[in-house]
């Protein structure tokens, strides 16, 4: 196997496939889905399109072209470790500040309207 060969994945082919399917040979993309799926490779004609331009699929079509199901995740350069966040910026919970206190609003029925609107009004203490 040479270099070259190693450099192009299936889903290479497909993609430059499909390409030259819709652009050389004019073919619209639910015409190329009928002809794909033939093949048994079931894909949706606009997934088909999308692939075809920018090279992303969907998870559960990546088998179908060839891709592997899962994409690695990157590691962490400090602790090599795969994981979402980094070691410089991980969050500790003791750190957090804490929730403010709800507000109460239950003393408003002890008073009548009037109180209320004249405490309000003046700015009082309940």
């Amino acid at each position: 196997m040479t270099k070259l060969q190693a450099l192009v994945r299936p889903s290479d082919v497909i993609r430059n496939r499909l390409i030259a399917l819709h652009d050389t040979q004019g073919m619209k993309w639910r015409e190329i889905h009928a002809l794909l799926r033939k093949e048994g490779i079931n894909i949706p004609a606009g997934s088909l399109c999308t692939f075809a331009k920018d090279g992303t699929i969907a998870k559960k079509y990546r088998t179908l072209v060839g891709l592997p199901a899962m994409i690695p995740a990157p590691v962490c350069s400090k602790c090599g470790v795969p994981h979402w966040y980094d070691c410089a910026t991980q969050i500790v919970k003791a750190k957090r500040p804490k929730k403010a206190p709800a507000i109460r609003w239950g003393w408003l029925f002890d008073y009548s309207k009037a109180d209320v609107i004249r405490m309000l009004e003046n700015r009082q203490e309940m």
